[in-house]
């Protein structure tokens, strides 16, 4: 297993912490020529972090046709609502490809690299 570590020169406050909605665009309507978009609001059970952060892009290889990637090109897919990866490999698509996670961070740390 990978863990994916967090860039520490990256931590910072989130300007949305606490929020628990926001607005996605959804399809565009076209109608006498005139192009509209459809904003809808979402909601969502947890509110958002207090901070956030970028993480490192690390090597990994495909357990099915052993390729080599960088994490941020694997791809995800859903076959339905309750069958979903983010872990298939770039080259044979093969379905959760790999190991990893990502490496958590502890509110202490957050609070030390931001008074540092």
């Amino acid at each position: 297993m990978v863990l994916i570590k967090v860039i520490k020169s990256s931590i910072r406050k989130n300007p949305n912490a606490g929020r628990t909605s926001g607005f996605v665009a959804g399809r565009t309507v076209c109608e006498d020529g005139i192009q509209t978009r459809d904003i809808q609001r979402i909601h969502w059970i947890t509110p958002e972090a207090n901070y956030i952060c970028e993480y490192e892009n690390p090597d990994l290889e495909c357990s099915g046709c052993h390729g080599k990637f960088k994490a941020n090109e694997l791809r995800a897919d859903s076959l339905d609502f309750d069958t979903w990866s983010n872990r298939i490999c770039p080259y044979c698509g093969k379905w959760d490809c790999c190991e990893f996670e990502f490496e958590k961070l502890e509110e202490p740390c957050h609070q030390k690299k931001l008074k540092s």
